[in-house]
């Protein structure tokens, strides 16, 4: 039988809950998640006006690092493309990080 000495564990798990689209901005809309208890990152996607585009089965949002958002649009940034985006917003939590940035080749 294990007994705990009443540490938290190093790592924790989080919960993950859809922020309400009120809560999140019009421009954002409802696509972005958000992270209980921790930052949340997220890519706005847009056309080349800067017009929000909504992808269906996106996972554009709710990226507990930068890193991971980043990884992610590196691996889909084609099907972004062929979906109608034309460029990104990278975004932690309502902030701006950077953007925007094109998806099209140079």
């Amino acid at each position: 039988m294990r007994v705990s000495a009443g540490i938290r564990p190093a790592c924790p798990v989080h919960e993950w809950v859809r922020a309400p689209s009120h809560a999140v901005g019009a421009s954002v809309k409802a696509i972005r998640l958000r992270r209980v208890n921790g930052m949340s990152w997220s890519w706005r996607l847009e056309n080349v006006s800067g017009d929000l585009v909504e992808v269906a089965d996106t996972e554009a949002a709710g990226f507990p690092s930068r890193a991971d958002a980043e990884s992610w649009l590196g691996e889909t940034w084609r099907e972004l493309l062929d979906a109608g985006v034309d460029q990104v917003r990278l975004l932690e939590e309502d902030r701006e990080v950077y953007g925007p940035m094109s998806l099209h080749p140079a």
